[in-house]
């Protein structure tokens, strides 16, 4: 198989990174989770809380999505330019139909 066709493979995540990811989103969403339910205490009063409740989960969900959105993006053109140069080859190594083949060789008269 051409390098070209070649599977593209993601190295894996580590586990410690895959852990500590889903770890600190649930940390994140109890404390916002917190905010929502008890917005008198002390240390939230007057400081926005339910702005914050709303806002950080999505800003700390929203670069992983684009990301996301951007890998699928480049795979997708990555195949499309596979196929293309695979179109490519593919109409340079045949005749078009209705041409003129070639002459096996000319004889020229003197």
């Amino acid at each position: 198989m051409p390098v070209s066709e070649a599977a593209i493979e993601r190295p894996g995540t580590p586990p410690f990174a895959k852990s500590a990811n889903v770890f600190a989103k649930g940390a994140l969403v109890l404390m916002l989770v917190f905010a929502v339910l008890y917005p008198d205490q002390a240390n939230l009063r007057d400081k926005a809380a339910g702005a914050r409740a709303i806002g950080y989960p999505l800003i700390s969900f929203t670069v992983p999505l684009l990301w996301l959105t951007m890998w699928k993006f480049e795979l997708t053109s990555k195949n499309a330019t596979m196929k293309l140069k695979r179109l490519r080859r593919r109409l340079e190594a045949e005749p078009a139909a209705g041409s003129p083949q070639p002459a096996e060789e000319a004889v020229l008269a003197p």
